[in-house]
């Protein structure tokens, strides 16, 4: 079971970006109903991934990366950009929807700009940093 961990957390990474990006698009035509709608099931999903992956990491430790060369050099900056993105994503969410419980949608709505671009950068880094680690082939 904790041998699909990687690929399940993969999988709620990815839905829960898919779900944010069509919050978007919904917001930007005017479809408010169905901006919250989406952006609820974006942070239930981003949750759970995030409990899914740090219990996975909690019991399996770090999957080291098989490959050498300058395509490690490469693999751990993108690690870098990876985490700070995803720490970045994670602090700014809850402001973000604070104010957008409050009604304060322009705050939110500058606010939910900046949290959108990280979040998908953090969650295609991701995937990259995960294809490189499970599916390398050296």
């Amino acid at each position: 079971m904790i041998t699909l961990m990687p690929h399940w957390n993969t999988f709620l990474n990815l839905l829960s970006l898919n779900l944010a990006l069509m919050a978007y698009f919904a917001i930007r035509n005017e479809q408010e109903r169905r901006h919250k709608q989406l952006m609820i099931a974006a942070l239930v999903t981003a949750t759970l991934f995030l409990i899914s992956y740090l219990i996975y990491h909690a019991q399996q430790g770090i999957t080291p990366f098989p490959g050498q060369g300058a395509i490690r050099t490469f693999y751990f900056s993108l690690l870098i950009v990876h985490g700070l993105t995803a720490v970045i994503t994670a602090a700014i969410i809850p402001f973000t929807l604070y104010y957008a419980l409050r009604q304060r949608r322009e705050t939110h709505r500058q606010l939910a700009r900046w949290t959108l671009l990280l979040w998908v950068l953090a969650s295609l880094s991701g995937l990259i940093v995960y294809l490189m680690v499970y599916h390398w082939q050296a």
